[in-house]
């Protein structure tokens, strides 16, 4: 299957003391490495501020044979980043992650992939009953036609979305959707939120974060 990664590395982390989301270490890797290195695809793109790409570290990031890029979100939203990433790429498809989850899940990836291929894209219905754009597998092609949505949700809600249902998980793919958004999250999952550095800038108004599921004690 014809499929890039895109990553999703943009936020202010405001409910983080202002410390840069992918570069939060679990089990001695930032959030940001374990997304390009459990995620598959061909080729990988970094979606964040220009401001940020240096912070980001990619020299340090692991080696892809597709190759890495880092695309700049421009802070249109969530949406127009993963618009600006599908303008970048020429694959088919693209999945679509977030570089503040801790444990992403290969199988998770893969199941979404084959879901996809009889619709415009596929997704998890989560138990709330939320459609979860994050991780997604979504059509190149459907994505650069909906140049004018902001929210990822509404991306998804203009495309033939494929929906995997929560009772379909396995508990390590119903974990690949648990996002790091506050301290609380970060303690939560056994991270060390002071880990991360803090945004060398306070002007970085771009938010990617979709709004993943919340752990619940």
């Amino acid at each position: 299957m014809n499929v890039d990664l895109v990553v999703l590395a943009g936020g202010q982390g405001r409910r983080m003391g202002r410390r840069l989301k992918p570069m939060l270490e679990a089990q001695g890797e930032t959030l940001l490495a374990r997304a390009l290195r459990v995620w598959p695809g061909r080729r990988a793109f970094v979606v964040a501020p220009l401001e940020l790409h240096e912070q980001l570290g990619a020299e340090s990031l692991p080696a892809r044979s597709g190759g890495l890029r880092f695309v700049a979100d421009e802070g249109r939203g969530p949406a127009q980043a993963v618009v600006a990433a599908a303008r970048a790429s020429t694959a088919k498809w693209l999945l679509v992650a977030a570089a503040d989850h801790p444990a992403p899940a290969r199988s998770l990836a893969e199941t979404l992939a084959r879901w996809a291929q009889d619709a415009d894209g596929a997704a998890v219905r989560d138990q709330s009953g939320r459609l979860q754009p994050l991780p997604s597998v979504l059509s190149r092609s459907g994505v650069l036609e909906c140049t004018g949505a902001v929210r990822l949700g509404r991306l998804l809600a203009s495309m033939r979305i494929a929906e995997l249902s929560w009772e379909r998980l396995s508990d390590g793919e119903r974990g690949a959707l648990l996002d790091v958004d506050t301290v609380e999250d970060a303690r939560a999952q056994g991270i060390d939120p002071s880990s991360a550095p803090r945004l060398a800038s306070a002007e970085v108004s771009v938010e990617t974060r979709a709004g993943g599921p919340r752990r619940r004690s």
